[in-house]
């Protein structure tokens, strides 16, 4: 069995963490999860109390680089692991890490796997994409919420590019994916539901939004479409 290691960066909020570190313990297979804390708040201390959570101090890192440096913990731990990308603001549905894993396991040419986002015409275990999800409907498969197999970043095949300030990381990873010829999937049995419908990692603290949006835009058609 691969382990499973999650990774979430937070800038503290327990508005949702807390119900999703208790959460995730309680998931089938899943081994350890790394909370990124970058606003260094006290409250953290809560989740000490979980044997398989740790909370690492990420002050002074941007997003991606709070999501590398957190892949960089996991490979520490385990180089051929399973990693689990998630925002703070979701709750994933029983047996969720498990049904992702499942399709890694099941599919080797697989190198990422989301969560299903309420797609119920997927035939099977998980639904694959040999190119870039196209539709809206497709892209699904993008956001935060999502399992990777540790070995392709161990191999420095993938790495998540921390030029971005909020937007386009996980299109940015999909494409990396592709570009190293690996496939992407959404597991048809793994749900999840994501309160905001948005990383919660800045939350109201992102009064920047349009002005970062603009420029992570910029950097996004620069690197993969110029």
């Amino acid at each position: 069995m691969t382990n499973i290691y999650c990774i979430v960066p937070t800038i503290g909020t327990n508005q949702y963490i807390s119900s999703l570190v208790p959460a995730l313990e309680d998931q089938p297979h899943h081994t350890h999860t790394f909370v990124l804390n970058n606003s260094g708040d006290n409250w953290i201390y809560l989740l000490g109390g979980y044997p398989n959570t740790s909370v690492a101090n990420t002050v002074g890192m941007n997003l991606y680089q709070q999501w590398n440096h957190g892949v960089d913990l996991c490979l520490a731990e385990d180089p051929n692991c399973y990693i689990a990308v998630l925002n703070d603001d979701l709750m994933l549905g029983d047996g969720a890490l498990k049904e992702m894993a499942y399709c890694l396991d099941i599919n080797p040419y697989m190198w990422l796997v989301s969560a299903n986002y309420g797609i119920d015409d997927i035939d099977g275990s998980y639904r694959e994409w040999k190119q870039f999800p196209g539709t809206f409907k497709d892209r699904g498969v993008a956001g935060f919420a999502f399992m990777v197999r540790g070995d392709k970043f161990h191999e420095g095949l993938l790495r998540f590019e921390e030029g971005y300030s909020v937007w386009h990381g996980d299109d940015d990873i999909l494409l990396q994916v592709l570009k190293h010829g690996g496939r992407l999937g959404m597991a048809a049995n793994a749900t999840v539901h994501h309160f905001n419908g948005g990383s919660n990692s800045f939350g109201d603290r992102c009064r920047y939004v349009n002005d970062e949006n603009r420029k992570d835009t910029e950097l996004y058609l620069q690197k993969w479409h110029s």
